[in-house]
């Protein structure tokens, strides 16, 4: 008995010294990130339908095991290609993985296949570097369109990370007319053309595709494979033209063509689209993402006369028109 307790107390003693080999905890999450246009690795950020955006999904497993990583994404993208599978921040040997790139399912884009022997018996971190882009199915606000990776072990275990996401907003311009005195607060103008740049010198227009009822889903021009793009954007009978599609950033609104009769915009304005898809004209922000340009006629009343007919544009929704439009004197009255 005393030699047992000698024994174990001699083992107690150099525990602390003795290296005891064992397996490393359980995979951390799936970390899902996208490139931003800073060169930031961020959870989210926006993009134009057609624009090709870096991802990046990365996972800690444990050596020793067989897994599939599938990168998973939903209707409103599309699958580019993978460019680089890393290990610990190194690219991956190609003798210790099969690598599909081919389209596997409507969600499933591609699947990255590690073999047992990929690594030694602890933990190590995996990194796979792809591109994705918006397409016609891509979910307009804040939300987004999600993608991540998902890590299948060789016992069928699946795990999934938070997903990054893309997003894609919209802006709304109403184009009308009012005529004091008249039973109808605002009659909304039909077939008037506007065009929105990404520059204030009206150099560069934003493309854009007609999706039908006023509605116009912008994209990126180059090597986007559609058919023809669209620049003047027409309001139908409701005068309300949307753009959809829009990145976070600054663009340039200018009135293109307006019906016989009517004034026309003189000076394009500052659209900004928020982070949030928050909308905002001039600097005053625009309710639920419209713009309203509405132009007020004065009639040819004895009232009117008196201080002389005028045309001017006023803006109901971020209040920016007042001061910005020159006037235009009336020699008939107008019927609409």
């Amino acid at each position: 008995m005393k030699r047992f307790l000698a024994a174990f107390c001699v083992f107690i003693w150099l525990l602390p010294w003795v290296s005891v080999p064992c397996r490393a905890a359980a995979p951390a999450e799936i970390e899902n990130a996208v490139l931003d246009a800073s060169g930031a690795w961020v959870p989210y950020t926006s993009a134009i339908p057609g624009e090709i955006v870096a991802c990046r999904s990365s996972v800690t497993l444990l050596g020793g095991q067989e897994y599939v990583l599938r990168g998973m994404l939903s209707a409103g993208l599309t699958f580019d290609s993978v460019i680089a599978v890393e290990q610990n921040g190194k690219a991956v040997n190609a003798s210790y993985f099969t690598l599909l790139t081919r389209r596997l399912s409507s969600q499933a884009a591609f699947e990255v296949h590690l073999s047992a022997s990929f690594a030694d018996p602890v933990s190590t971190v995996v990194t796979v570097l792809y591109t994705v882009k918006l397409n016609d199915a891509a979910v307009t606000g804040e939300e987004g369109n999600a993608f991540g990776m998902e890590v299948v072990d060789a016992g069928g275990e699946e795990r999934r990370g938070e997903d990054a996401r893309l997003r894609t907003y919209a802006a709304s311009v109403y184009r009308a007319v009012t005529i004091p005195d008249s039973e109808k607060q605002s009659n909304p103008l039909r077939a008037v053309c506007f065009s929105l740049f990404y520059d204030s010198a009206l150099k560069n227009r934003v493309a854009f595709r007609d999706a039908g009822g006023g509605s116009y889903l912008a994209c990126v021009a180059d090597d986007c494979q559609h058919t023809r793009h669209d620049y003047l954007l027409n309001t139908p009978e409701n005068g309300l033209v949307r753009l959809q599609g829009l990145s976070e950033g600054v663009y340039y609104l200018q009135e293109t063509r307006t019906p016989s009769g009517y004034k026309t915009m003189a000076n394009a304005l500052e659209i900004v689209v928020g982070e949030d898809g928050s909308v905002a004209a001039s600097g005053a922000p625009c309710a639920e993402g419209v713009l309203s340009l509405v132009e007020q006629r004065v009639t040819d009343s004895p009232k009117s006369k008196e201080t002389s007919d005028m045309v001017s544009f006023y803006e109901k929704g971020c209040r920016v028109m007042a001061a910005a439009v020159a006037v235009l004197v009336l020699v008939k009255r107008f019927v609409l």
